[in-house]
């Protein structure tokens, strides 16, 4: 400091070796500042970079969701008041068909049949999509066998199969004919709803939920097969094949169905959030080696084989909710897989408004790989 304080000295009377210093002297001070605040202050990652669930609701918000989130011919579906299809590119839902009085705020679920998008209203009537312009009455679930509402809509082996509320005598699943006097609806001698069916192994599987006499039944297009009968039992939420193997998300947790068409336990049950005595899976998406929960109240789970127990799966940026009781996710309705991408319907509660999420599967996997794909 003293040789420098000497130095300066002998130049100050130059004006311009003094006009060098000072600019030397200022210009190390500037990068000893910025040198400093690099360090305290690490660049941050581009956006491109963080993965985290995106809210990919956007014109959709403030809609009520009535089905699961579906994937056909390589298209992304919704059901809210009408049917809509993903834009990846704009990141916008774009109607399917025109939002006319015959579907709008009707329809309860929906399904692709050769290329041509089916939807059921409430009622029991099915339209179909005529070149993208008309709605157009195709088949009715109504007659002396059938009492509304129905629920679900599925194609096996060519036909178009409803899922009805059963009460009483009347059935829960109904193969539809062009013409309704040829319907052919599936009666047990014991009541039962069905709310989900999923076709797997050459079955039509068919899932019921609350007070119904059976839990699972598989139907072969002439005949349908209890599984299980019980009452009170569980009920079915969700289906998700893999193989030759069938998961079925039920109160608790996970069960499966074997091949020969026995029900088993997957695992151990899914622990319940503090304060509830037990969690759904009301979502299930087969992923690589994961096996993903959407559950009611602790966000989306998944199986750790080396530890036997269920695990959080990754969750920062989906809603939450805070209770008396404590902080919880919101209710997980639908799981699916689409172009690299997870997408998940989550709401309040399953009548309030949904939103829709998704995550970077891909680029999550490949950092938990370490940078490898």
């Amino acid at each position: 400091m003293l040789l420098g304080f000497f130095f300066f000295e002998r130049c100050k009377r130059n004006k311009v070796k003094r006009t060098i210093m000072n600019y030397l002297i200022f210009s190390s001070i500037i990068f000893l500042s910025v040198l400093m605040s690099s360090c305290n202050n690490p660049i941050k990652p581009d956006k491109d970079d963080v993965i985290v669930w995106e809210n990919i609701t956007g014109n959709l918000s403030g809609k009520r969701f009535k089905s699961q989130i579906k994937v056909f011919n390589g298209k992304l579906y919704v059901l809210a008041d009408i049917v809509y299809t993903f834009d990846e590119i704009n990141n916008e839902w774009l109607p399917v068909g025109p939002n006319t009085a015959d579907v709008s705020n009707k329809l309860v679920d929906f399904v692709v049949k050769e290329d041509s998008l089916f939807v059921l209203r409430g009622d029991g009537e099915v339209y179909y999509l005529k070149d993208g312009m008309q709605w157009v009455k195709m088949y009715d679930a109504n007659g002396p066998d059938f009492l509304p509402p129905a629920n679900c809509i599925a194609v096996y082996k060519g036909n178009l199969y409803a899922g009805l509320d059963a009460q009483h005598v009347y059935p829960g699943l109904v193969r539809l004919d062009r013409d309704s006097s040829k319907n052919r609806y599936f009666k047990f001698n014991m009541q039962y709803t069905v709310d989900r069916m999923y076709v797997h192994d050459g079955w039509l599987y068919v899932g019921t939920t609350w007070a119904s006499s059976y839990f699972i039944a598989r139907c072969d297009g002439d005949s349908l097969y209890a599984l299980t009968r019980k009452f009170d039992g569980p009920s079915c939420f969700s289906f998700e094949s893999s193989g030759d193997t069938l998961f079925v998300g039920a109160d608790y947790g996970v069960k499966f169905v074997t091949p020969d068409g026995s029900i088993k336990d997957y695992q151990i049950p899914i622990p319940p959030a503090p304060g509830f005595s037990e969690e759904y899976a009301f979502a299930i998406l087969k992923l690589d080696e994961r096996l993903l929960v959407g559950t009611v109240f602790s966000g989306i789970v998944e199986w750790d084989d080396k530890e036997k127990k269920w695990v959080p799966f990754f969750t920062e940026g989906l809603p939450k909710l805070e209770e008396r009781n404590g902080i919880y996710f919101w209710l997980i309705r639908s799981l699916v897989y689409f172009n690299g991408y997870i997408y998940a319907a989550v709401s309040t509660s399953w009548n309030n408004y949904t939103r829709i999420y998704r995550l970077n599967y891909d680029k999550l996997k490949q950092k938990l790989n370490g940078g490898s794909p």
